[in-house]
């Protein structure tokens, strides 16, 4: 009976006069209208991500008119829907693996200029610059090979364009994924971030399209690892599970069609391949 944003104890716990309305409203903008509770909740985490996303990169990347962002919030007292990053439990939400990748030193950044018209940056603070290598990939959503760019740069602190969004209008309606790699010349330290699009026939995966398996244990460092196979891409996909003590190093993840390596720590019993619920698009 709780698990509806219009209970009683979801509304008691919603402090702000228009919270659940506004979510409901930004929710069903960006990504249509949910079918369940549980989907709600997704599509409501996917939108602060995007919020604070579209803010942090606009900002970085407006050095030096701004020179840094806060944002709120990063915890919770209680179960409530709120803009924290870490739930009362201590559990990631998607935000926090978003401005974690979105507040590196050195990445990639998605500059919405509008939705739709999206920029990407290489950008760097640290204090004493690089020489990097990156090469970018871009793919059709079963993961062919489309295009690619190939650069050495010294990124800046206000970033340095890499891809336009006029560049990408050949693959928006079909869909793209970027995949970014990048390294430090001389040094030996490799990253990588992958955004997509999706296009404008785009049909979700169905559940039966994929498997999540348990391929290995390690008892001592309390770490566990699965391969997601899945046969057609999924976008935004979000790993959660009712286990306590259970840590998914990365998360929201835009998968093309393939086999994909999960890594989570546990700090009990090991999970169950069917302890973990994954949501995608």
């Amino acid at each position: 009976v709780d698990w509806d944003v219009n209970s009683d104890v979801m509304k008691h716990h919603q402090k702000s006069y228009v919270g659940n309305d506004m979510i409901s409203k930004q929710t069903e903008r960006l990504f249509g209208k949910p079918t369940d509770f549980k989907e709600f909740v997704y599509y409501s985490q996917l939108t602060q991500a995007k919020a604070v996303s579209i803010a942090v990169s606009s900002h970085r990347t407006n050095y030096p008119e701004c020179m840094g962002t806060l944002y709120w919030q990063v915890n919770d007292c209680w179960q409530a829907p709120t803009w924290s990053s870490i739930d009362y439990a201590g559990k990631w939400k998607i935000l926090q693996y978003q401005v974690q990748k979105d507040y590196q030193d050195l990445t990639v950044l998605e500059r919405v200029e509008e939705l739709g018209k999206e920029n990407y940056y290489l950008i760097s603070d640290a204090f004493k610059k690089d020489s990097i290598r990156l090469n970018c990939q871009v793919l059709s959503l079963d993961g062919k090979f489309l295009n690619a760019i190939d650069t050495v740069m010294v990124p800046s602190n206000k970033g340095d364009l890499i891809v336009s969004s006029a560049f990408l209008d050949a693959y928006r309606d079909a869909g793209f994924v970027l995949s970014f790699n990048w390294n430090k010349i001389g040094k030996g330290e490799s990253y990588s971030r992958i955004f997509s699009s999706l296009g404008e026939n785009h049909k979700k995966a169905v559940r039966d399209s994929f498997n999540l398996i348990l391929i290995g244990v390690d008892e001592k460092s309390q770490q566990m690892q699965f391969v997601l196979d899945n046969k057609d891409f999924m976008k935004d996909v979000w790993f959660t599970t009712a286990v306590e003590g259970a840590f998914f190093e990365d998360n929201v993840l835009d998968l093309v069609p393939g086999q994909h390596l999960v890594t989570v720590k546990y700090k009990d019993l090991p999970l169950k391949a069917e302890d973990i619920e994954v949501f995608w698009r």
